[in-house]
């Protein structure tokens, strides 16, 4: 997959980080795609039941209409991937790159530290990745028995900043910003130099603007009256190109975002012994008033896909992330569908453990709040205070169609296995 259609599914989704300050509000870039997508799903005209979509218990929050996302959460179950074997040449240096910095952080608790080693250039040693997901990264690479900073204190947040990404083996770093409520894109294509310092793969950031303007106009002029246009100008540096032109500066790859996703304790066992740990999966939580057949779409686009609950555990994770994001009043689609047997499934092929559903769930069929009949096909989720967890319910394809009234209260939960 391009990036850039990648990062198009990423606006669409207008990530929320931590500012480069480490406070505590959050940026918010605006949806610019405007894209109208047509289903050919007969689900489309289908609506649900009151009793299915139970009304939110928690106070409704005030909701722009565009889409949003909240942090990300690991959980405690791990991918089915063999354990890796890593070579402990660098451990040494590693483990006291962490320690020194621990000793003088600067941003940031020790307790919402997290690290990973990943493999960004093309050698067999790992790059050392240290920060808080959704607020920061540090980047360290070891050569020759030393170790080089990097990434110092790279933010997310500032200036719409979706977060940094790489494509494994390829000394391939890729960051997309966005400004102006999403009408200006531009995005830095980096690798790691020889001089162990980050570097330009091109003479110029690429940019996509959702306006007209002059070649060399990075800003317009009137920020107040800005005239916003639905198809996109490409731009390398102040130069118009095609989107098939702008496309071919961007690498071809399977790209992994950049972030730390192993604790303290877990990182320096895999140091000392040499046996990297199961990767765990992460969670985006995303506020969008979309139908289950558009979140799922968002989902893979984003290269992920609707999570699938399959353990006590994850449902818990997941559950705790809910709380902790205050979003306990948000219905949000997950990974389950009716099977053509007529019995609901996780998409990723499992059963539906009796523990997830919502008492008197699945319902099968159910009433819209204007009476219609229609099937629920679909998996949803809502948060139960009385039980402190999610609970699962089967809805139609467009809940919103079916329920008016849960305006801006409808999302989806992404899964990624790292």
């Amino acid at each position: 997959m391009k990036r850039a259609k990648l990062m198009s599914a990423v606006l669409a989704c207008a990530f929320l980080m931590g500012g480069c300050n480490m406070i505590d509000s959050l940026l918010a870039p605006d949806d610019r795609e405007r894209e109208e997508e047509d289903e050919d799903e007969d689900e489309e005209e289908e609506t649900e039941d009151n009793d299915s979509l139970e009304a939110p218990t928690e106070p409704e929050k005030t909701r722009p209409s565009e889409p949003e996302e909240t942090a990300v959460s690991e959980t405690s179950e791990t991918s089915e991937t063999s354990a890796a074997v890593i070579d402990t040449a660098y451990a040494e240096a590693y483990i006291e790159t962490i320690d020194d910095y621990l000793d003088d952080l600067e941003y940031g608790n020790e307790d919402d530290i997290r690290y990973d080693l990943i493999y960004i250039d093309e050698d067999s040693i790992p790059e050392l990745i240290i920060g808080v997901p959704g607020y920061f990264i540090e980047g360290y690479s070891y050569s020759d028995g030393e170790v080089y900073h990097i990434m110092d204190y790279w933010p997310y947040g500032a200036m719409g900043n979706h977060g940094y990404s790489y494509i494994p083996y390829q000394n391939v770093i890729e960051n997309s910003n966005s400004d102006l409520a999403g009408a200006l894109i531009w995005e830095s294509i980096w690798m790691i130099g020889e001089d162990h310092t980050i570097v330009s793969r091109l003479d110029d950031d690429l940019n996509i603007r959702y306006f007209e303007s002059e070649p060399d106009e990075f800003y317009p002029e009137d920020y107040n009256n800005i005239e916003y246009t639905d198809d996109p100008y490409y731009y390398y540096g102040t130069t118009p190109v095609s989107e098939s032109e702008y496309l071919s500066y961007i690498p071809e790859g399977d790209y992994k975002w950049i972030e730390g996703v192993f604790d303290y304790d877990t990182i320096m066992e895999a140091l000392e012994t040499g046996v990297m740990p199961e990767r765990p999966s992460v969670y985006y939580l995303m506020i969008d008033n979309c139908t289950w057949g558009e979140a799922q779409q968002k989902a893979e686009d984003m290269g992920g896909e609707l999570a699938c609950i399959d353990s006590e555990a994850e449902l818990e994770t997941i559950s705790s992330l809910v709380l902790e994001s205050e979003y306990t009043n948000i219905i949000f689609y997950v990974g389950a569908i009716r099977n053509s047997a007529g019995d609901m499934v996780w998409l990723d092929g499992n059963t539906i453990g009796d523990y997830v559903w919502l008492d008197g769930e699945p319902s099968t069929t159910g009433a819209t709040e204007d009476g219609r009949t229609v099937d629920e096909n679909y998996g949803a989720v809502l948060y139960r205070s009385n039980e402190q967890e999610l609970r699962l319910m089967d809805v139609p394809n467009d809940m919103l169609d079916a329920a008016p009234s849960y305006n801006n209260i409808i999302g989806y939960i992404i899964e990624y296995e790292q």
